[in-house]
């Protein structure tokens, strides 16, 4: 009888609604977006509500350097990556219209190379990559410590 009522209760009130913040769930989405917002949102979450930092023994080496690593991917997904996204896409609304132009015979030049016009916008990318796939990365290799 305990299971019905808690199915009951957990379908109306689900105890992970959290996640909701992180993943669109009631939109399409490639499956790769849906991992990176919920891994990031595994971290945030845990870090603004549930404070794990309180409850570590520093003392312990094991314990010292999750928590410093803990509190590096918090702070690359809440503030640098944000901050990264948001020049990459002031970078893009930088990109010349008047760039192409149409001879002609039908062919297409350039005036600016794609260096010039993207240089910017792809090493900001390549970062946001490295830094996303170092941090999932430890995410799921100490996902043993990731409860309070």
């Amino acid at each position: 009888m305990k299971n019905i009522y808690y199915n009951i209760k957990d379908f109306f009130f689900p105890q992970q609604r959290w996640i909701k913040k992180y993943v669109n769930w009631n939109k399409w989405q490639d499956k790769d977006v849906l991992m990176e917002g919920f891994l990031s949102g595994v971290i945030i979450e845990l870090v603004e509500e549930e404070q794990p930092l309180e409850h570590f023994d520093f003392e312990e080496e094991e314990h010292a350097l999750f928590a410093e690593n803990l509190k590096m991917a918090y702070k690359w997904f809440k503030e640098e990556k944000p901050e990264l996204l948001k020049m990459q896409e002031e970078e893009l609304d930088k990109v010349p219209t008047d760039d192409m132009q149409i001879r002609e015979n039908g062919s297409i030049t350039f005036k600016y190379s794609y260096e010039e016009t993207y240089g910017l916008y792809d090493d900001i990318e390549k970062r946001i990559i490295n830094l996303d796939t170092k941090w999932f990365i430890w995410t799921i290799e100490n996902r043993h410590h990731l409860w309070t």
